[in-house]
């Protein structure tokens, strides 16, 4: 899910046990907020992942998600992801697509 609103880029902690991918503990850990400003349950984001994205077919490149239990979503890209690969699609004179 590309969600623009979201401040970082997050990842589902059922989505690294499944795939076995690993997590490190930030330095400092961060709260997460849902759209109404409330608290989610985990309250803390307390790790954070680097995962390898590949964008169209010329571009990869490691990106860090924040860990949280996000529901349903298995990623969600926030806007500072949006803003990075919109560079790059422009560069690439492609467009970004939803499969």
């Amino acid at each position: 899910m590309v969600d623009s609103g979201a401040g970082s880029p997050l990842i589902n902690s059922c989505f690294l046990k499944e795939h076995d991918i690993s997590a490190t503990l930030k330095r400092h850990p961060v709260l997460l907020r849902t759209v109404d400003n409330s608290l989610v349950k985990s309250g803390m984001v307390t790790h954070d992942t680097l995962v390898r994205m590949t964008v169209g077919e010329q571009h990869a490149e490691k990106f860090r998600f924040d860990v949280a239990d996000i529901g349903d979503d298995h990623i969600i890209l926030g806007i500072s992801w949006l803003r990075k690969v919109s560079g790059v699609a422009k560069e690439q004179s492609r467009s970004l697509e939803d499969n």
